[in-house]
């Protein structure tokens, strides 16, 4: 069993700092384990254990990280049966916690602040917002890498994590942002989708340079001071929110896990369980969602 330590002890494909607490996450899970056989089962008993003991979710879910890529390291080197990284996977979840996304009550307060601003700079902050908070869960690098053309209503391509796109079929309040927004914005369909904005020497709005992902950023952090959220809110907090929000309002989580960009079901399942089959858009339930709240 010391093999999942020594894997990640030996590895060169983390940082020393990440070395460190993967291997106390593993020391904590050997301790619990005493010798019992690894089983997806042990797992999650390791995790239910974590839980009932005081640790945060997210401290857990860093542990159920780690002892994750131990077990794919060392089942690739033939260490360990193939059977447990693939048991450890699903089991590896932790709870959602409601302090990682904006509740709907914040949310709302965010997207009111961009409708009041009758300005072009409303537009464009509000379809930001509706992108990742409601469409998607579009990470900042991705919203910074929209162009004009990634939107073909009802569809936007948007860039994945690692290459390549994803389709995302738009719900109709996302749509109706994106569409005001390009009413006012125009281009070509290789420009930027989401620019800085600036005032000419008429007194009338100009498109400047695409925003980068730090713009996006400050964008997003900026109208959350607005709305007046207290605490720090940044895009990657939006893709919680748009995740979340999509399960509670009863998503089905393959579908969330399609339109968030997962890889695996098992990286969704950290947030709620149960699967149905339905193919209307993940926006279109979390307005029918928010909708209910207001």
């Amino acid at each position: 069993m010391t093999v999942l330590l020594d894997v990640i002890k030996g590895s060169t494909r983390l940082r020393p700092a990440t070395v460190k607490t993967y291997a106390t996450a593993v020391e904590n899970f050997l301790a619990f384990a005493g010798g019992s056989p690894l089983t997806g089962a042990l797992v999650e008993a390791w995790r239910d254990h974590r839980l009932g003991s005081g640790a945060s979710a997210a401290t857990v879910h860093k542990g159920l990280a780690a002892l994750k890529f131990a077990s794919r390291r060392a089942a690739a080197l033939g260490l360990l049966p193939a059977d447990f990284a693939a048991a450890a996977e699903f089991p590896a979840r932790a709870p959602w916690s409601p302090r990682k996304a904006l509740t709907v009550e914040e949310f709302l307060a965010l997207e009111r602040v961009c409708r009041d601003d009758p300005t072009p700079a409303g537009l464009r902050d509000l379809t930001i917002i509706d992108v990742a908070g409601r469409a998607c869960g579009a990470r900042r690098g991705a919203l910074a890498a929209l162009t004009v053309g990634s939107y073909k209503k009802p569809h936007l391509k948007v860039p994945k994590k690692g290459g390549g796109t994803q389709i995302v079929t738009v719900d109709a309040v996302t749509g109706a942002a994106l569409e005001a927004w390009l009413a006012w914005r125009r281009g070509r369909g290789s420009d930027s989708l989401f620019v800085s904005l600036h005032r000419t020497v008429e007194d009338m709005w100009g498109a400047g340079k695409g925003l980068s992902a730090s713009g996006i950023a400050y964008v997003i952090t900026a109208r959350a001071k607005q709305a007046g959220l207290r605490r720090h809110v940044h895009p990657h907090l939006l893709r919680h929110t748009h995740i979340s929000l999509a399960l509670a309002a009863g998503a089905p989580p393959h579908r969330v896990m399609s339109s968030a960009g997962h890889r695996s079901l098992a990286t969704t399942s950290r947030y709620i369980t149960d699967l149905e089959a339905d193919e209307s858009p993940v926006g279109d339930t979390i307005a029918a969602h928010l909708q209910r709240r207001t």
